[in-house]
């Protein structure tokens, strides 16, 4: 049975209008916003700091074995170009977690002359043991397993703990870059 040409017309209007009108209702009434957890930690060895941002606290890789210094390292120099093309900077300091230094020369060079702060004990606790932490989610409370050292804190501007990530892989530095995004509304 041959389609009439009103019927055509009208199936090709349907076909073309109707994306369109699903995504100016999507669009008008519905709410696009994401949420990252909030961990119940506050630094408060940061305040004197005087940061207006972010700021991202990492372990400076001193208990690392080379192969996983270079890996951390490799890490560390893709989140390099990615903070610096965001409007709004974290402001990145190191911390020791032990260990007489990294072996792996390029790992040392690259926290020379960058901000340290010495971390209070309950920070260290934080960023050494295989640790599950209760957490605030979109959904309500949760518990969360932390990933395995050297660990990545992120803050938000209020020093409010927001996440926690090891870079010992690219699915754990992928989150950090996304999780910044949406706490910097970038």
């Amino acid at each position: 049975m041959p389609l009439n040409k009103k019927t055509k017309t009208g199936f090709l209007l349907l076909l073309v209008a109707g994306p369109f009108l699903v995504f100016l209702f999507l669009h008008l009434f519905g709410k696009n916003q994401f949420e990252i957890d909030l961990y119940p930690y506050q630094a408060g060895y940061l305040k004197k700091l005087n940061t207006k941002g972010p700021v991202v606290v990492a372990d400076d890789g001193r208990q690392l074995t080379d192969a996983k210094a270079k890996e951390y390292f490799r890490q560390w120099k893709r989140l390099e170009p990615f903070f610096a093309d965001k409007k709004l900077k974290p402001f990145v300091v190191s911390f020791s977690s032990g260990g007489a230094g990294p072996s792996v020369g390029s790992l040392a060079n690259f926290w020379k002359g960058k901000k340290r702060v010495e971390a209070d004990a309950d920070f260290l606790g934080l960023a050494m043991k295989d640790t599950v932490l209760e957490t605030e989610t979109a959904k309500g409370p949760s518990l969360k397993r932390l990933p395995p050292p050297p660990r990545v804190f992120l803050f938000d501007q209020k020093l409010n703990l927001r996440g926690v990530y090891g870079l010992s892989n690219s699915l754990y530095t992928d989150t950090l870059m996304l999780e910044y995004k949406i706490l910097t509304n970038q």
